[in-house]
C-alpha cells in the first residue's frame, strides 16, 4: 500500500481492495482506480475558489467554496487553501508511480508499508 499525506488530507491505494482511498476533512471517497481519480481532479480544477469565495463572502458557512454532489444532497466546502491543498495531494497522487517515490515538496514521505487494512472489502 502507498499513502501521502497533506496537513488535512491523506490518499492511498490498498493492496487488498486494490482501491484509492482519499481522506479529506470528515468525509473518505473510494475510487476504483487513477482514471476515477482524475476525473474527480478535473471536476475539482474548474472549480474558480477565489470567485466562491468573494460570491459567498456573507454566508453563514465558514468554507466560502461549495460544491455540491447532485443527487446526493450533500455539498463540499472547502477554503481556497483546502481546495488548493485537495487538488495537489490528488495530483500527486494520480502521478505516483512507486512507494519510493513518495518524496513530494508539502507532503510527508511515509517511511515502509502501512499494516492498514480496508475498512470496506
Amino acid at each position: 500500500m502507498y499513502s501521502i499525506k497533506s496537513a488535512n488530507e491523506q490518499a492511498f491505494k490498498c493492496v487488498s481492495c486494490k482501491k484509492i482511498h482519499l481522506e479529506f476533512g470528515h468525509f473518505s471517497v473510494d475510487f476504483p482506480g487513477k482514471k476515477d481519480l482524475q476525473i474527480f481532479l478535473t471536476f475539482l480544477q474548474i472549480i474558480d475558489g477565489p470567485k466562491f469565495e468573494e460570491e459567498n463572502n456573507q454566508s453563514i458557512y465558514r468554507r466560502k467554496i461549495s460544491v455540491p454532489m447532485e443527487g446526493y444532497g450533500i455539498k463540499l466546502q472547502f477554503t481556497k487553501g483546502e481546495l488548493i491543498e485537495l487538488q495537489s495531494l490528488i495530483s500527486n497522487c494520480i502521478n505516483q508511480k512507486s512507494p519510493e517515490e513518495l518524496v513530494v515538496p508539502g507532503f510527508k514521505k511515509l517511511n515502509g508499508v502501512l499494516n492498514q487494512q480496508c475498512l470496506n472489502q
